[in-house]
């Protein structure tokens, strides 16, 4: 599972790119739970466990410098009308006022739709829980 863009990048940059891609979602499911590498760490002490590499949690310090670019552009972009997702029609505007570098654009754009997918999967999942949710009660609340 690569990544598919215009941009070709030797085996070792696109393993490191693969990696990076891991952490940034490790970065936003574990912000979104609160859960920094720190307080893992002091949980794993206060249970007397090891911590384990596979389950430490990703700060925003470890990230790369384009994923960081990538998460701070994606702060910036407007979010779409009557859709999921956020509208990149102003992307090279804010990569310019940001002053990213033109030579990490192509990554720091493969980020953002990562980050869009992953924030619209996130979404969709969210609406459908809820719409079951809402049928369950209905259903429960119907005399039967």
């Amino acid at each position: 599972m690569g990544f598919r863009s215009g941009v070709r990048l030797g085996a070792f940059q696109q393993e490191l790119l693969e990696q990076e891609r891991e952490n940034l979602l490790n970065y936003i499911r574990n912000a979104s739970l609160g859960v920094s590498k720190q307080e893992y760490i002091d949980m794993c002490v206060s249970l007397g466990s090891e911590p384990l590499a596979e389950e430490m949690p990703v700060d925003y310090d470890d990230l790369k410098l384009e994923t960081t670019y990538a998460l701070q552009v994606y702060n910036l972009l407007r979010g779409r009308a009557q859709t999921y997702g956020r509208d990149f029609s102003n992307v090279e505007s804010i990569f310019k006022v940001l002053n990213i570098p033109p030579n990490s654009r192509g990554v720091v754009l493969e980020l953002l739709v990562l980050i869009d997918n992953d924030m619209i999967d996130s979404e969709i999942k969210k609406t459908n829980n809820g719409i079951e949710q809402s049928k369950n009660n209905n259903s429960k609340n119907t005399p039967g």
